[in-house]
Order: C-alpha cells, then structure tokens, then sequence
C-alpha cells in the first residue's frame, strides 16, 4: 500500500490526476487528495477524519479486543 502511495506522489508531482473509488484510509490520507463522499446521488467534500472507515480504523488498531468483542458478541 505504501508503494502504491508513493507511485501515486510522484505521478501527481508529474501533473498527474486520479479518481480513486476506495474506503482505505491509507489511500484517502495521500497528501493534496480531496476526498468525495457520494449519499444519495449527490458528491460532498469530506474531511478525512470524518470517514467512518478512519474511525473504525482508528478504533480497531487503538483496542482490537474490545472492537472484536463488539463484533463477535453471541446475541
């Protein structure tokens, strides 16, 4: 993923553009990005540590077993 990151900086630095669809909040934290939230038909500007999946993110790596005790609680 970081490779990734880094071909993507250099090919802006290029002059390069690209519409990436992607919920990684690695992708989203490329440096200049802007990031799009699509809701009912309509696209909105969106702060990176607004995204759900940031959050989730976040969440998981700050404490997995809680986040897995949520996730797999027999109901």
């Amino acid at each position: 993923m970081l490779a990734l990151i880094a071909l993507l900086a250099d090919r802006v630095g290029q002059g390069c553009q690209f519409i990436i669809a992607t919920h990684s909040p690695t992708l989203m934290v490329l440096p200049g990005a802007t990031i799009l939230l699509a809701e009912g038909g309509v696209l909105r500007q969106a702060a990176w540590d607004d995204r759900e999946h940031v959050r989730v993110t976040r969440a998981f790596l700050t404490n997995p077993a809680g986040v897995l005790r949520h996730v797999l609680k027999p109901d």
